[in-house]
């Protein structure tokens, strides 16, 4: 019932970018095509993975994983959510060398 109340919003002539975040389901698709039709922008992320699929086929700008959580440090200017990210960032990296070192050294029989 949200989709079919959202699409009839998506239609109106003044808008001109729609942006879906939430928990949707196979039914964004519904919500995706009226954007279509008005030629607006969608921006649009979903936790749920079918409808992440979806979004990722048809979002003008879709936001996959973890960008759903992290698009507040995106769009703000508070320092502390950048500096988050940007650690998070170099801790994934950490982790990825690590892994690599580890399996060159098993490689050649250091481990």
């Amino acid at each position: 019932s949200y989709a079919a109340g959202a699409m009839t919003v998506a239609r109106q002539e003044q808008v001109s970018t729609d942006v879906l975040m939430g928990d949707f389901g196979a039914e964004v698709g519904l919500l995706t095509e009226a954007s279509e039709r008005e030629n607006s922008t969608l921006i649009a992320a979903a936790s749920e993975p079918s409808a992440q699929a979806i979004l990722f086929a048809s979002a003008t700008e879709p936001l996959v994983g973890e960008e759903l959580f992290a698009a507040p440090a995106y769009i703000g200017n508070d320092p502390a959510q950048r500096a988050s990210l940007q650690a998070q960032d170099i801790l994934r990296w950490l982790v990825i060398l690590a892994l690599l070192a580890a399996a060159g050294m098993k490689m050649v029989g250091l481990i």
